[in-house]
């Protein structure tokens, strides 16, 4: 079910693009998808999916539904759906998501794992 929810949401148009030529210090928060091919350094907050172009180089806090990535992030993602790193993907980051996929020739260096959030549960319950 997550795959699905993921094609149907990457079919969404990007409400916001930061272009290629762009430079972006600060805060970026939006209620839609949104795609970075420029540099960005700050803080993202997105209600929908996040796409780093392959020409992307981001250095920030992320807080999104998903993110997609195909170029350099320097980052913590804190992401609820999924995060997903591309063949072209270079990624120096903590990553907290339910789901994370990692194309064979993304270069991956941090950690991963589930929400903290959901793991208190979960030890809670048990």
């Amino acid at each position: 079910m997550t795959t699905s929810k993921f094609i149907l949401t990457q079919q969404q148009p990007n409400e916001t693009i930061i272009g290629p030529n762009s430079l972006l210090v600060g805060e970026l928060t939006s209620n839609g998808n949104m795609q970075i091919d420029g540099i960005l350094e700050g803080t993202i907050k997105s209600e929908g999916v996040l796409t780093i172009g392959s020409s992307g180089r981001v250095r920030a806090t992320v807080q999104s539904t998903g993110c997609v990535v195909h170029g350099a992030i320097n980052c913590d993602i804190h992401a609820t759906s999924f995060v997903s790193l591309a063949q072209t993907a270079k990624a120096w980051c903590q990553i907290e998501t339910p789901t994370l996929s990692i194309d064979p020739g993304a270069i991956f260096k941090g950690t991963a794992g589930p929400d903290r959030t959901s793991d208190e549960t979960v030890i809670k319950n048990s």
